[in-house]
């Protein structure tokens, strides 16, 4: 069977080794990021209990991709999804902290200085306890993505982790101690 270019590509790509790191994680002050989130208003950081109550009730089950399509399956992806158009950020603070954020991740990446990364977003998830997402890998919303950022809102809660592999490495990412919160501020 013959591949196609992009899958040839995706070959020699993954034997290409770099001085970069395959995932990395950054830490902010919990000011430097403002979510106001319709029906529920401004998120208070940490999030309190009572808030991520007020998540819940305006998310719904979250679906995931599968190839080119988009599914519904408890097994895979146990966890809430609120809709994009109701989250807004203040993109003034978002850009002042991320933009220099995202040029050192791309150095820490590995990537040439002429590579300029930018974030879009993509979902807000809200996780109740026993709620997961089964290992997977990203699907690709677009040709230019390279891959995923993760913000991890401080919270009440306590749990959980984000686990990031690639080619037998492994990444794990939870709770921060350095914050004074239970889970991390803002990771990537």
């Amino acid at each position: 069977m013959s591949q196609t270019p992009r899958e040839k590509l995706g070959g020699l790509l993954r034997d290409l080794r770099s001085e970069g790191s395959f995932s990395t994680r950054r830490t902010t002050p919990v000011g430097d990021l403002d979510i106001e989130v319709q029906g529920v208003g401004p998120l208070r950081l940490p999030v309190p209990a009572s808030q991520a109550k007020q998540l819940r009730l305006v998310a719904r089950p979250a679906k995931y991709g599968q190839g080119e399509q988009t599914v519904f399956d408890r097994r895979v992806r146990d966890t809430w999804e609120v809709p994009r158009s109701r989250v807004k950020i203040d993109k003034r603070k978002w850009n002042r902290t991320l933009r220099p954020m995202l040029t050192d991740i791309a150095g820490t990446l590995g990537l040439t200085s002429d590579v300029s990364l930018t974030a879009e977003l993509h979902s807000m998830l809200v996780y109740e306890p026993g709620q997961f997402f089964a290992s997977h890998q990203d699907s690709e919303k677009s040709d230019e993505m390279i891959g995923s950022l993760v913000v991890m809102l401080p919270s009440a809660s306590t749990g959980g982790e984000l686990v990031v592999e690639h080619h037998g490495e492994t990444a794990t990412y939870g709770e921060s101690r350095s914050c004074g919160c239970p889970k991390s501020s803002h990771s990537v």
